[in-house]
Formats: C-alpha cells, structure tokens, sequence
C-alpha cells in the first residue's frame, strides 16, 4: 500500500485545552482522518486522559492517536522525570526509546512524512531519528524557539546542541511570526514558513463606545508565568495610581497563591481558567485586554520572538488591546506597526496609568485601535489562510487535492 498519511507529533493535542493544541485542531479540523495520525507523550485514549473536561479547549479530532511516551514516566511521578531530564545520559536513553516509539508507530500507521512540535524537550530529537531512520521528510513546528526555552543548563545545552544538527539537515520548519523565521534564516540559513496562530470565527462586530468617566474594567485570559510577571505587576501598580473603580481580572489556571507570591495582588481579582467560548464572551464585554510580556524574565530572547496564541482573539474581539511588552519584542512592533493597540514598551506604570486614561476617555480611539485589530485579524490571523499555507508545507508529499477532501 502507497504511503499516504502524515504523523504529527505534539505533547499536547485536542481536546486540551493550551494554545497549541486549539491552534493543531484549527489546522486539521478539515483534513480527512486517514490522512493523518496524531503522537504524544499523553495517551489521549484514555478516558482521563483529559484531567480538566470544563476546560476543553475543542473536539477530539478523529484520526488515530497515539501514545509514544515511555510508561515508567508516569507510573512513578513528576519526580522522576526531573531526574531523568536532569541527568544528560538519561536523558539521551530516553530520546533513543522516543524515537523507537515514534518509528514504530509510523511504521504502523504507513506515514511519509513526520512533523514534530515544539513543547517538549524530547520530541524533536527523537522525531527526528525516527524520521532520519525511515528515510522520510521531517518537519518542524516551532511554536516557540526550542533552543532558548530551556532554562535548567542540561536541559538548553541539551536542545541547543541537538537543534543546531537538526538544522544542518535543513528540514522544512514552520513558525509563528516574521520575527522568529528572521532569526532562523540569519543563524540557520533555513527558509521557515510562516503560519500565524488562527483564530477561528470572527465575532461580530461590538456596540460604538462612549466615554467612560469611571475606571476601566481590564481582562486577561490565559496562562501566567515568567513570561508575563513583571509585565503584571506594572499594570497592578498602575491601576492603584488610577483608584477605583478600575480593576483588572485574570481568567487562569494559575494558582491565586502563586500569583500573590509574585507581587500580583490589589485591585486584581483572579478567576478560574475559563473554557475557550467563554473566553471569547469574555473577551468581547471586557473594556480593555492587557496583553503583557515580561521585561525581565529567565528568557528574554523568547520574548522578543513570542506570539501569544491569544493574539488573533484578542485582535477579533473589539475590545482595544494595551501591550506592555519590551520594545524589541514581535508584539510591540506588530500593534505599533499596525496601530491595532496602545503600545507601552517601557517599566513604567505611569505610562501605563495614562494609556488607561486615554482609552477611558477617548472613544474615537478606541474605535479606530478595534477597527484596525479587526482588519489585522482579517489579514494576518484569518483560518482559510493559515490552513491553506499549512496544507502547503505537505504538497511535495500528498497531493493537495487528498488533504483537502472532505473526509
């Protein structure tokens, strides 16, 4: 039998409801189930496989998945799997038992191609191997810059070293913005595509603004760490500058402790994780989204080149977007470009104070800033153009006709 399917690779799949599993369901909602077969380190065939069913982010797509992650891992904990990530000969075992996994499966599944995601410290090498040995194309995913993300020294000399192989091989790699494939083509020399985090519907259109003289009511959704906290922080102080009744609701699944831990206290109320259509409802009655990136973070080089995956919501939603983010970041320079937002780019929260102000108060502003989000979600976020560029990378292999037929 003629090879006619493509494995996709990712420690994280629909239903789940992160970022980059909703952004796998956008992209293959539409592709015929024999024409793919999804791998992870979860068993997604199990029926607590999902340990968070309130917050399912989308369906279950209906192609084989597959669980290529090694049994012992979970059987015994997080504990050993820090070990085991920790310890660089350990950590090479296990990359050689992934790849066995990973050509087994593709092996059964008749795949001819193999696309691996970023996420996880192991699926890129071992995805790799198992390609390399199969003798089929490999292509990368990167929805962040794997080399950089890793901060724990074994784990980034680890990911450093195996990346830079991988890219003497020039495989076909994608990613999410202008800024991370500049990087690659200038330290690489590879030719990455370009496929922007889809959004899916466009909402309807929202009701004019008017003038507000009280304080906004400020939304984030999503999840919090390093590479927002600071970021956070600065908005809270500048919300105790402005007074109430201005305030600032986090939608997460991070804990309110861990948030307190980290300065995030005040006018700020902390919310559960919400699932993705209530987000966007969300979204849409919010006055302002804040949509931050941290100015000192264990990674500032990821942040230069971070696209949230909620940016195209946030772009869709009609609510104006203020961005506090380093000024050489891809965020700052895409809402300055397109003057989609307010932009501050420096730790100020003055500054930050005021931008509230003028969105309080001026609302042919805020109606300009939506109305040019809405077009750049159009433009550079719209789902027809993202799957059609991601059906692209796969031509060479599966006629597009096949992808695109209607399973």
């Amino acid at each position: 039998m003629m090879p006619s399917k493509i494995a996709i690779l990712s420690h994280v799949l629909p239903p789940s409801w992160s970022g980059q599993s909703m952004v796998l369901f956008r992209l293959l909602a539409d592709w015929p189930a024999d024409r793919y077969c999804l791998l992870s380190i979860r068993d997604y065939n199990r029926d607590d496989a999902e340990p968070n069913p309130d917050g399912l982010a989308c369906a279950k797509l209906p192609a084989n998945y597959h669980c290529v992650g090694e049994k012992h891992l979970f059987r015994y904990g997080r504990n050993l799997f820090v070990r085991l990530v920790k310890n660089p000969v350990n950590l090479v075992r296990e990359t050689l038992r992934r790849a066995n996994s990973i050509q087994a499966v593709v092996t059964e599944e008749n795949c001819l191609c193999l696309a691996a995601c970023s996420g996880d410290l192991i699926d890129i090498p071992a995805g790799y191997l198992a390609a390399k040995r199969l003798g089929i194309p490999f292509v990368v995913y990167m929805f962040d810059d794997y080399a950089r993300v890793y901060q724990e020294p074994i784990q980034r000399r680890f990911a450093k070293a195996v990346w830079n192989r991988i890219a003497l091989s020039q495989p076909v790699v994608i990613v999410p913005n202008e800024f991370l494939r500049r990087r690659y083509v200038r330290q690489y020399h590879l030719d990455p595509v370009v496929i922007a985090n889809p959004l899916g519907e466009m909402p309807a259109e929202k009701k004019a603004f008017a003038n507000r003289s009280t304080g906004l009511r400020v939304v984030y959704t999503g999840a919090l760490y390093d590479a927002h906290y600071d970021a956070v922080v600065n908005l809270v102080e500048a919300l105790k500058l402005i007074g109430p009744p201005a305030k600032l609701d986090i939608y997460t699944a991070c804990s309110a402790e861990n948030l307190r831990n980290h300065g995030i206290c005040g006018p700020v109320t902390i919310h559960p994780h919400v699932p993705h259509a209530e987000a966007g409802r969300l979204q849409r009655e919010a006055d302002v989204l804040f949509l931050p990136l941290a100015f000192h973070s264990p990674f500032p080089r990821i942040i230069q080149t971070s696209a949230p995956g909620k940016m195209g919501e946030y772009l869709a939603s009609g609510t104006p977007i203020l961005v506090h983010a380093p000024a050489d970041s891809f965020v700052s320079w895409y809402f300055r470009r397109n003057q989609c937002g307010i932009v501050v780019d420096r730790e100020e929260p003055r500054l930050l104070a005021q931008a509230l102000a003028r969105l309080s108060e001026d609302a042919a502003l805020c109606e300009q800033v939506t109305a040019n989000a809405r077009q750049c979600a159009l433009k550079d976020f719209g789902l027809e153009q993202a799957r059609e560029r991601f059906q692209r990378v796969f031509e060479k292999w599966v006629p597009p006709t096949a992808l695109a037929q209607a399973a």
